[in-house]
């Protein structure tokens, strides 16, 4: 991929992978899909040619998860507004296997720098636009839940997340302005408020430092030591243990338990439901989406669903082993919710791709 054409797709893929969750639906709708035909380009390469491989595993995802769904016509009741979506985001896996496939022909490096910092201007249009909507409620604690939604992208939440992933991705990266890269996004990390994703980047930075400062004990302990500290602060500031947000997602794992207790074995493996209303009201957590993508895989398509949720993500870590620090932080914050498919941590595993 050398011509400005494939550059200027990549560069397109990348950033979409970590800006896509506008607050329009249909907007949203037209970006996932621009994204998806972009991943198909640089798939295609120079070889013009998809590999078998990506093709039949492509099939058996997309075979299973239809079927999946149309097995249950009575619940079948498909949106693709809001969470209502969520089970059909798993036909965005063949994405990743697109990737997978033309991983080692990819040379992010010549758009890396630019990725980046263009991320870094939409995230601060995205932080002026939330401040001057709703200015009473901007990093304000006592209504963070409508400021949540307040902005470009759909919910301050999915936008924190994926600026976990971007900042554990650039902290491996040996790119220009660096420190000042990872200073606006935290800062803007901050804004959003999103604790499972502040939670996700203290742990994910915590596993980074441990493992990366084995041979200087002393200032791995400090590092450690300070962001232990800062977690600690902020589990008594934010009152975590006695908060709702926290106790749902622990109601989301004691009620999945319970589901199971009482399932047949074709529940376990295939799963309990088709649509969004059937799983809530199964669940019975406040009306309330899974939240926790492995819970979410496993109540819409069974045991063999979570497993085709997790064999991507170990395919990553063998791919190239730096995404473990992507995939700590990633697997801290999705306890308070993420999608199915991440598109963020392919963007991550693209740009810590060496020339």
């Amino acid at each position: 991929m050398n011509s400005k054409l494939s550059n200027v797709v990549l560069f397109l893929f990348l950033v979409l992978c970590y800006v896509y969750n506008f607050q329009n639906t249909y907007l949203r709708l037209a970006v996932i899909f621009l994204w998806t035909l972009a991943s198909i380009y640089i798939a295609l390469g120079s070889s013009k040619r998809l590999s078998v491989d990506f093709m039949v595993i492509s099939l058996v995802y997309t075979s299973y998860f239809l079927m999946s769904l149309i097995l249950r016509p009575s619940d079948l009741g498909l949106s693709i507004s809001g969470p209502k979506v969520e089970a059909l985001t798993v036909f965005l896996f063949p994405v990743y296997f697109l990737i997978f496939g033309s991983y080692r022909n990819v040379d992010s490096f010549v758009v890396r720098s630019k990725v980046i910092w263009t991320l870094i201007v939409l995230l601060l249009i995205d932080v002026c636009l939330r401040f001057y909507l709703d200015s009473h409620c901007f990093m304000n604690y006592q209504c963070r839940q409508a400021a949540k939604t307040v902005g470009l992208f759909s919910t301050t939440n999915v936008t924190g997340a994926c600026i976990v992933l971007l900042i554990l991705t650039v902290i491996q990266l040996k790119v220009p302005f660096k420190k000042a890269a990872i200073t606006l996004l935290t800062l803007i990390l901050v804004t959003t408020m999103a604790r499972a994703a502040i939670a996700g980047l203290l742990v994910g930075v915590l596993y980074y430092v441990a493992t990366s400062y084995r041979r200087s004990r002393f200032f791995g302990s400090v590092l450690v030591s300070i962001i232990m500290t800062i977690m600690i602060y902020l589990t008594y500031t934010f009152n975590i243990f006695q908060d709702g947000s926290l106790l749902s997602k622990i109601d989301f794992v004691s009620n999945t338990y319970l589901v199971l207790k009482g399932a047949n074995v074709q529940q376990i493996l295939f799963g309990f439901g088709s649509s969004y209303e059937s799983i809530i009201g199964l669940l019975g957590v406040n009306d309330w989406s899974p939240h926790i993508p492995a819970i979410k895989a496993l109540l819409y398509f069974g045991v063999l669903g979570v497993a085709m949720y997790l064999f991507p993500l170990i395919w990553m870590i063998k791919m190239d082993r730096k995404m473990i620090t992507v995939l700590v932080g990633y697997g801290v914050f999705s306890m308070g919710g993420a999608p199915i498919v991440f598109p963020a941590l392919i963007g991550s595993m693209l740009l810590l791709r060496k020339k």
